[in-house]
């Protein structure tokens, strides 16, 4: 299912690289921001749900940190470009041959009605046969679920509009605005925030 979804998502985007250089990339790294996190919350025990969302986003940061050092001490090179997307390319073909093999997560099973195997593979994730009262939660939440008939028309009524239009549209242009996203692609080439 993730994977899917990762391909579904995915988009070209070209990006100048270096002085010189452009390359195109499938740009799955952004979708799996969106997707790999969402995952970690359907699979993750709800006591620490959020406490593994928050390494994921440590562990990123702590990535683009070292990926700044060796582009760093790469870059004087000619062939340092092409060091660096060499080495990207370890943990990104780890994590893809990982991600074949990850489990549709029992949420996602039960709402399609596979509750067998929802089951089993709560049990499997969790490592233990008791699981009864998180089954119910799950049975519970995707009945809840299944009761709401017109979800996305929801959204665009009044009572929603403040939700929408922060989550939506606030979030995401607050984020290009403040140059987050600039400054991990400009610090490593001498430019200062």
């Amino acid at each position: 299912m993730a994977l899917k979804n990762l391909l579904t998502f995915s988009v070209f985007e070209c990006r100048p690289f270096y002085d010189r250089h452009s390359y195109c990339t499938l740009d799955l790294a952004s979708t799996s921001v969106q997707v790999v996190p969402l995952y970690l919350s359907e699979i993750a025990p709800t006591k620490i749900r959020g406490t593994v969302n928050q390494l994921l986003q440590l562990t990123t940061c702590l990535c683009i940190f070292i990926a700044n050092f060796v582009n760093n001490a790469i870059e004087k090179r000619t062939w340092g470009w092409r060091l660096s997307l060499g080495l990207a390319t370890v943990p990104a073909t780890l994590m893809f041959i990982g991600g074949l093999f990850l489990p549709e997560t029992s949420n996602s099973l039960i709402e399609q009605g596979r509750l067998e195997e929802g089951r089993r593979v709560q049990e499997k994730v969790r490592g233990t046969k008791n699981i009864e009262a998180e089954l119910y939660d799950l049975l519970e939440s995707s009945e809840a679920a299944k009761a709401i008939k017109i979800r996305f028309r929801n959204l665009l009524k009044k009572k929603n509009r403040p939700q929408l239009i922060i989550g939506a549209l606030g979030i995401p242009v607050f984020q290009q605005l403040t140059g987050s996203g600039q400054c991990i692609t400009v610090l490593p080439y001498g430019t200062h925030c």
